[in-house]
């Protein structure tokens, strides 16, 4: 069965771009390249138009921004006869820009593109995984050293370079189609977290492919009020609350007890905590039996320290995330 469903990388050079894809079903590779010795702009969006599903990596907020341009623009730049110059300057500096945006501070993650105007479907494993989170970041070079994935590159050509031979495009390629490839065994390693998120869209009709585990909960818990009440959800996520000032004891149970000293003086620090703003106003550390816990407004965080950990036939590595909806 061949559901054309490809695992994707591009590259986006000043003077050259590049597409290099990986078919699940069939294994079929696919690459193409625009570049004033070499124009695949046709062969591509025939390729792009068959497509019913990408992979890739940080490509909602990326890769995808520009196929989309690309698939919008290119009827225009075949009329008007744009040479592989201009066309390869447009893209690029779509990228630019779609790099600068999420370089900003105040960047918030969202989809560059609106979910009912994407043209094909996206799954993408950096969201996924929530590494879209600034204290999970994680590049694929860093999953390919921790997977061990055999062949590490760098890119072999610097982005800003003017005038790339087509000599040197076969080395871009080869580091193009090998991010893809690392892109696919890191899919593989992901088949049990897709197949959760696919049973809760066949179950639930909950669109949340490219959902973090933390955010699936929260989701599908607001759906089902939100069936269950005939409200909608927007005016649920209205529903909240400006407060000049939070007592924390006014949030906290009655029943919460600890029978540790350390943990009973940090609830009393708690409950002696008015918050007026969010930024930094909780910070609060504890280390009880060698390991150190660490309290913000984000939550509980901890982890003990790096090196090898195995599992035998007494203990079990058990590694939880958990979010609270807000």
């Amino acid at each position: 069965m061949n559901r054309n469903c490809y695992v994707y990388d591009i590259e986006t050079l000043k003077s050259c771009f590049t597409y290099s894809a990986f078919n699940i079903d069939n294994n079929e590779t696919v690459q193409y390249v625009i570049h004033k010795d070499r124009n695949d702009l046709i062969e591509l969006i025939t390729h792009l138009k068959k497509c019913k599903a990408q992979i890739g990596y940080n490509n909602v907020n990326f890769d995808y921004p520009i196929i989309h341009h690309m698939l919008n623009y290119y009827k225009e730049w075949i009329i008007k006869e744009y040479n592989p110059s201009i066309i390869i300057t447009e893209i690029y500096e779509k990228a630019q820009s779609l790099i600068e945006e999420q370089n900003k501070p105040q960047f918030n993650a969202i989809n560059a593109i609106k979910l009912s105007d994407i043209l094909i479907v996206q799954l993408d494993l950096f969201k996924l995984w929530h590494y879209n989170n600034k204290a999970r970041s994680q590049s694929l070079k860093g999953l390919e050293v921790a997977m061990n994935y055999p062949n590490v590159m760098e890119m072999p050509i610097f982005h800003t370079k003017d005038d790339i031979s087509i000599e040197e495009v076969d080395s871009i390629l080869e580091y193009n189609l090998n991010d893809v490839m690392a892109t696919y065994q890191f899919y593989k390693l992901s088949l049990d977290k897709i197949g959760l998120r696919n049973d809760l869209n066949a179950k639930y009709n909950l669109k949340c492919s490219n959902f973090p585990d933390s955010k699936i909960g929260e989701q599908l818990v607001l759906k089902l009020y939100c069936e269950a009440t005939g409200l909608n959800p927007w005016d649920i996520k209205k529903l909240r609350s400006n407060r000049l000032k939070i007592a924390l004891k006014d949030c906290m149970f009655d029943y919460i007890k600890f029978n540790t000293e350390e943990f009973n003086k940090i609830k009393d620090i708690f409950e002696s905590l008015v918050i007026t703003e969010t930024k930094g106003s909780l910070e609060h550390s504890l280390i009880i039996k060698g390991f150190k816990y660490d309290y913000g407004l984000g939550g509980i965080h901890g982890c003990i320290k790096p090196g090898v950990y195995e599992s035998n036939d007494e203990y079990i590595i058990i590694d939880c995330d958990v979010n609270a909806a807000s």
